[in-house]
């Protein structure tokens, strides 16, 4: 994430959101980028991201958007809802990746 962050566009436009424990993650991202840390606490990972998903709702931000999701294999299916259900985004234009799953260590993402 902070790689992809750092090979922004310096005009780049949009949100990265970060979904963290306890202690923040920095990120360095143009300064038209807002990056959101997303408390989950206690909660199980990837239940914080899954409701900050559902709360964007259906309003797809203007322009031409690519929609970029890396995490662990549940947070998969309410980020595909999201960009390509509720904001209409073509396939192309995401790319979603499940690189791992919770209580599978051996567990790699095909290529």
């Amino acid at each position: 994430m902070r790689r992809f962050a750092r090979l922004m566009d310096a005009e780049a436009t949009g949100r990265i959101l970060v979904e963290v424990a306890e202690h923040e993650l920095p990120v360095d991202a143009p300064a038209g980028v807002t990056v959101e840390q997303v408390h989950r606490g206690a909660a199980p990972s990837g239940s914080a991201l899954a409701a900050r998903f559902d709360a964007l709702g259906a309003d797809r931000p203007a322009g031409d958007v690519l929609g970029f999701i890396a995490a662990e294999q549940a947070i998969v299916k309410p980020g595909r809802a999201l960009l390509l259900e509720r904001w209409g985004l073509p396939a192309e234009h995401t790319i979603i990746k499940g690189y791992w799953k919770r209580g599978e260590a051996e567990y790699h993402a095909p290529h």
